[in-house]
């Protein structure tokens, strides 16, 4: 339900950026508009890949495990309803737009990673089959990546205390749900995820981790 009404309203957004950009063209409004649809297009299929998709095999159903995941996946839901803090430098216009191009390189990767993955999309760690395609032929987490880019883009557009201490909080959640679905996996697949993880070296940084 909360997937869906994102996807709702980031279709309306999109919706009103197209007549901005139709009476005032400039290519930061474009990215936007750009990064709207990606966004909204990943929201609805999650939301449609969630309500059909099987029973997994393996899942993590403990009460922590599940407040954490639920927690990294919808807090910059509600973000907007906190107090958004003083802001903690001055961006440029050029950081700004940086950070927005960041947010849809972000939402691209997030397409392609919940493409790669289809019915296998969870929010809560669970496992249906070993996914090594697409994006995961280069990172374990590219689903992880993609989120830290939007959030690090969100950060650069507006910098202010409130984003940065969420998207902090994000970064920690996320370290720990990698922790949790790696184990989760291993013991789902042991051979073949130890195959995966020898081809696949890092987990969610490129060159670094």
């Amino acid at each position: 339900v909360i997937l869906g009404w994102l996807a709702v309203d980031e279709a309306v957004d999109a919706l009103r950026g197209v007549v901005l950009l139709t009476a005032n063209p400039s290519w930061p409004i474009a990215v936007e508009v750009v990064r709207e649809i990606l966004y909204g297009a990943f929201v609805l299929a999650a939301a449609v890949v969630l309500w059909t998709s099987r029973n997994p095999r393996f899942r993590d159903g403990r009460a922590r495990v599940i407040v954490a995941s639920l927690s990294a996946s919808f807090i910059l839901v509600g973000v907007g309803l906190l107090p958004t803090g003083p802001v903690v430098w001055d961006g440029s216009v050029r950081s700004i737009q940086f950070g927005l191009l960041i947010t849809v390189a972000g939402a691209a990767l997030a397409v392609g990673a919940l493409a790669s993955l289809g019915s296998n999309f969870s929010i809560v760690p669970e496992a249906r089959s070993l996914v090594v395609t697409g994006p995961y032929r280069w990172l374990r987490h590219p689903m992880y990546f993609a989120e830290s880019l939007i959030m690090c883009g969100i950060a650069l557009s507006d910098p202010r205390i409130t984003y940065l201490i969420v998207a902090l909080g994000i970064f920690g959640l996320q370290l720990y749900r990698i922790r949790l679905e790696e184990q989760l996996l291993s013991t789902a697949f042991p051979n073949t995820y130890k195959e995966f993880v020898v081809r696949t070296r890092y987990r969610l940084i490129p060159l670094v981790w």
